[in-house]
């Protein structure tokens, strides 16, 4: 999987749009949580554990009061932004695609 830490959008059901910056410790958070509710290693659970470590940045920067599981039946997509080619978009089952092959 790739490097998870950066900015990512997630856009939420309702359309609504948040940016949040994913940091060391808020995928060491994603990783005691894997440990803790026995996810799997990382390639079992990697859209969960990177999804957890948008949220807790989220949660970190009080952009989100839901509680991990309520959140993610809020979420339509979590994508990795920035500039360079290696933008991933994450949707669904973790079948990610190359963000700039978005069609807006």
């Amino acid at each position: 999987m790739a490097d998870i830490q950066g900015n990512y959008r997630v856009t939420y059901l309702d359309g609504r749009e948040e940016t949040t910056t994913v940091s060391v410790g808020n995928r060491i958070q994603a990783e005691i949580q894997a440990r803790r509710g026995k996810w799997g290693n990382l390639q079992e659970s990697a859209y969960r554990q990177l999804s957890y470590s948008v949220w807790h940045s989220l949660k970190r920067d009080h952009k989100t009061e839901l509680e991990f599981n309520d959140w993610t039946f809020t979420v339509d997509d979590i994508e990795k932004t920035g500039t360079d080619e290696e933008q991933e978009t994450f949707t669904g089952e973790h079948s990610g695609s190359p963000a700039g092959s978005r069609e807006a």
